[in-house]
């Protein structure tokens, strides 16, 4: 534990001594996507911490770090996590905050996307990219094509030219923490060294959640062979410092009714979110743990509308999406609601949601949102559907004939 606190706590000295007042003569970044969930904030932290040291900057910087005085060899081999949104919304990731919080992290001193320009370096040309839990940047952090080094990703490959790729992770697994844990694990010369009993349990969480707990039900669909065989070998290492049924108490952190409620829904649109190029249009989607017909009761529709047009404005967005995912009776519920102020978009959405024949959807007519113009809901009989599975139906509707 101690090489990874003295590497989280140099990333933060680092940060604010060099990177954030754009000081660094070269910067290397662990970037998960922009969901900024468990998987993507946990394994940027994970394999920036291995890179680093797999690079041998600790082999040249021995004694406590000065920042001014690091050579650009040294910078170079220097990997600095960043959570890939604004620091002020990781307060609405109870889980990965309650995480933290046991792991003794403060998530305030780990680097946030809007404290380094990240857009500064790539064009300086002094960037290098290391993408976890994605495989192509988001849509609004595309100049960081050219600039991606490694990718070590569980997600479906989108098709791109990387001129600067020298290494490739992308399989078909429940969570990209196998593939970082993977990679650790069949490091001999540093296995023994860095993955020890601490860091095991901070990079197993992200596979519980995203396995489901190796639900059996999921295996083959959500997650594989190499999620149970790493966990396996992951847990043997942390032992007992995993706490018991880790997997429920996370779960509810995520999803606790209250808890979301006290967010409130600025919070809440931001907690778990992407974006999507559409054609030409820029659709965001939030996916929420929360049944939107509390957050009509909870926080009143005309509120609401007023957070949507925010987010439509703060993220240049066409279109936005509300999907929710919650439990009622023991049993998963799923909602979609759309929203735009282009009648003709929203309309379009309106019709692949009522009509199309990969869903299966009724309308919430009592819901007040469904009284403001331009702005849908309806109950997804489809409870498999995530925005994974919804995101290319949507494009499919829209493609272009």
């Amino acid at each position: 534990m101690e090489k990874f606190t003295r590497y989280l706590k140099d990333a933060w000295a680092l940060t604010q001594a060099l990177y954030a007042p754009k000081k660094a003569s070269f910067i290397n970044v662990s970037l998960g996507n922009v969901s900024g969930d468990m998987d993507s904030v946990v394994c940027s932290i994970v394999l920036g911490y291995y890179l680093t040291y797999k690079q041998g900057f600790y082999e040249e910087v021995k004694d406590e770090i000065d920042p001014e005085n690091l050579s650009e060899e040294q910078q170079k081999k220097f990997f600095v996590p960043v959570l890939n949104m604004n620091k002020e919304d990781i307060v609405a990731r109870s889980d990965i905050i309650h995480h933290f919080e046991l792991n003794g992290i403060n998530y305030m001193e780990i680097p946030a996307y809007d404290e380094i320009d990240l857009r500064h370096y790539a064009e300086q040309g002094t960037l290098r990219a290391n993408l976890v839990d994605h495989n192509f940047p988001d849509c609004n952090q595309e100049y960081l094509v050219e600039h991606v080094e490694r990718i070590y990703d569980h997600h479906f490959e989108k098709p791109a030219e990387y001129p600067n790729m020298v290494f490739k992770d992308i399989r078909f697994c429940g969570s990209a923490a196998t593939l970082v844990a993977n990679a650790m694990l069949n490091d001999e010369e540093l296995k023994s060294e860095l993955l020890d009993h601490q860091v095991a349990w901070f990079a197993s969480a992200p596979i519980l959640i995203d396995t489901v707990n190796f639900k059996e039900k999921q295996r083959g669909k959500k997650w594989d062979q190499i999620d149970e065989d790493v966990y396996k070998l992951v847990k043997e290492i942390a032992g007992d410092t995993i706490p018991e049924d880790y997997f429920r108490t996370l779960y509810l952190k995520k999803t606790d009714v209250q808890t979301n409620i006290n967010l409130g829904f600025r919070l809440l649109a931001r907690k778990d979110y992407k974006n999507y190029k559409i054609n030409d249009e820029l659709l965001g989607i939030s996916t929420i743990f929360l049944d939107i017909n509390i957050c009509d009761n909870e926080f009143g529709a005309e509120n609401l509308v007023k957070e949507f047009d925010d987010i439509m404005k703060e993220r240049n967005l066409s279109m936005y999406m509300v999907l929710t995912h919650y439990e009622e009776d023991h049993d998963v519920r799923r909602q979609i609601l759309a929203y735009s102020h282009n009648t003709e978009l929203v309309e379009k959405l309106k019709d692949l949601f009522s009509n199309g024949e990969d869903f299966s959807t009724e309308p919430l007519t009592e819901n007040k949102l469904n009284d403001i113009e331009n702005c849908y809901v309806w109950q997804n009989n489809y409870t498999s559907q995530s925005r994974k599975k919804i995101e290319p139906l949507i494009r499919k509707h829209f493609a272009v004939e």
